[in-house]
Formats: structure tokens, sequence, C-alpha cells
């Protein structure tokens, strides 16, 4: 008799008990409803205002790495080559400064630069970031072929860059991953001969002069990550 009681009690009071949960998780989620609305009809009744410069970009620290094909011409022979580099930069506003450096593959010779760059940054928004820069280089030509000497070729010299990349950082506008792409675009500012000797062994020696410097023009696929500080203006 008393353990019935105690279920119908039990049932008087969880049915109350279950109608005010149910209750609550409706009002919510109308609530919550209501909310999403009023945030679709705020952001629809604000146009696109077509592409200009965000306002007060802040600064930014920022590196990148970047692997694309080059073309370099100008010395003995037009060729192709790999190259692989990397670039760490400061941004304040629209202008920016750096520091970076790219090694190419073996064919026949390699190059490797290091220089520094100044340029300017674009941030667009509704579109993609774009930055131009200039900058002084020194630029290595190497090569280990024994005819150039015991040590191989061994060639420096300065070279003017320049950069036109554009990209974009798709999760935020604060910090995290940028991925974009970018035209390179070298200037050799002196040419150098550099005399070699090829010994055939019974057949002779073969001697002749190879020439160094020229412009390298390449495309590149980049992936960075940076860090914005100060107030900017989110799309």
């Amino acid at each position: 008799m008393q353990n019935g009681v105690r279920i119908s009690l039990n049932r008087a009071i969880g049915i109350p008990v279950a109608l005010l949960v149910c209750l609550s998780l409706t009002r919510t989620a109308f609530a919550q409803s209501a909310e999403n609305e009023q945030w679709v009809q705020g952001n629809a009744s604000q146009p696109f205002q077509g592409f200009y410069l965000k306002s007060s970009p802040g600064w930014s620290l920022g590196l990148e790495g970047y692997a694309g094909l080059a073309v370099l011409t100008g010395g003995d022979a037009t060729r192709g080559h790999g190259l692989v580099g990397g670039l760490s930069r400061l941004r304040y506003g629209y202008f920016e400064v750096g520091a970076g450096l790219e090694v190419s593959d073996l064919a026949p010779e390699r190059w490797r630069k290091v220089g520094g760059f100044v340029g300017t940054y674009l941030p667009i928004l509704h579109w993609v970031d774009i930055d131009a820069s200039v900058g002084l280089a020194q630029r290595n030509y190497t090569n280990p072929d024994k005819r150039y000497g015991p040590g191989g070729l061994d060639v420096k010299g300065s070279a003017l860059t320049f950069r036109l990349g554009f990209s974009d950082r798709p999760i935020s506008d604060e910090f995290g991953l940028r991925l974009g792409a970018a035209l390179l675009v070298d200037a050799d500012l002196t040419h150098q001969e550099v005399p070699w000797t090829y010994d055939l062994g019974s057949q002779g020696v073969v001697s002749s002069t190879s020439h160094f410097g020229g412009v390298s023009v390449g495309l590149a696929a980049c992936l960075g990550f940076d860090v914005a500080f100060g107030k900017s203006t989110r799309r």
C-alpha cells in the first residue's frame, strides 16, 4: 500500500517537473531562433559596398615559406630552376620591411640569395591582401664541378629584387595561416666571367669561360603564419 502511494506521489511530482523542463527548452529554442533571425536580418540589411582598404590595419609580424619555378636568363643560356625560400616581415600600417633567403636547384649551377626589402602592404576588404616590395640581396652562384678549380664555382654579386604577392588569411584577421602566391623578379647588378678548364686525358684539355649574371622571373606558392596587433577593420 505504501509503495503504491509513493509511486503515485513520484508520478504526481514528476509530471509537472517534466512539463517545466519542456517549457524551458521550448522558450530557449524560440529565443535562439529569434536571435538568429535578427542577426540574418541585420546582416542582410547591409549591402555589399565594394572593395576598399582596411582602415587602421595596425602592425603585424609574419613568417612565410614559398616554393615555385623560375627562369634565369642573361648568362650563357636560359634555364629553368626550381626554388624554395623563406622570409620574415614586419608590417606597420600600409608599409612593410623584412629579410629573406632563397635557394634554387642545381641546373647546372645553383644560386643562394640573402637580402632585405621594403615595400607596401594593401589589405583590401572583401578581396585579398596585396604586397609589393623592392630590395637588395647578395646572390651567390655555386657549382661543385672541379673544372672551375679545386673548390668548384663560387661567384658572388649584388642583385635588385622585386616581389608582388597576393594572399589572405582564411581563418582569422588577427592570427593564423596565410595562403597566397607571388611573382618574384631578381636582376643581378654585375655580370662576371669565370674561366674553366676540363681535362679530357689523352684527348687534351678544353678551356672556356662561363658567364654569370642575369634576370630571373619566378612564380611561387606561399604558406605563412602571422600575428596582427592593433585596431583593424574586420571583413
